[in-house]
């Protein structure tokens, strides 16, 4: 998937986006378009995405976040490129099990 694919899907997807620290571990948090609030992190290799919802509206009390290895194991910062790349792959696996538990 190209970046330039990545990024107008990640701009449509994201409506705020803060960063939480400019050093590992890579954290994130905002808003999403459909006003769920996420938590990103990435440290040790891995990526995790946390999301709000009415039961839990604070991201990090999220019970379930989805997480992706990527990179290598000492990783713990990506490119905004990859960032994003990351980001939507965790997305839509969150999307993709909370459909499998309604169905």
């Amino acid at each position: 998937m190209s970046s330039h694919v990545d990024e107008a899907e990640f701009n449509a997807s994201v409506k705020t986006l803060t960063q939480l620290n400019v050093a590992c571990p890579m954290e994130y948090e905002g808003e999403l378009e459909d006003g769920r609030v996420f938590r990103f992190s990435y440290r040790w290799g891995f990526a995790s995405l946390s999301l709000g919802s009415p039961e839990h509206p604070d991201p990090r009390l999220d019970p379930k976040p989805t997480i992706l290895a990527y990179g290598q194991d000492q990783d713990g910062w990506l490119g905004m490129s990859d960032f994003r790349h990351v980001f939507l792959r965790l997305l839509k696996r969150s999307q993709e099990s909370v459909s499998e538990k309604g169905a």
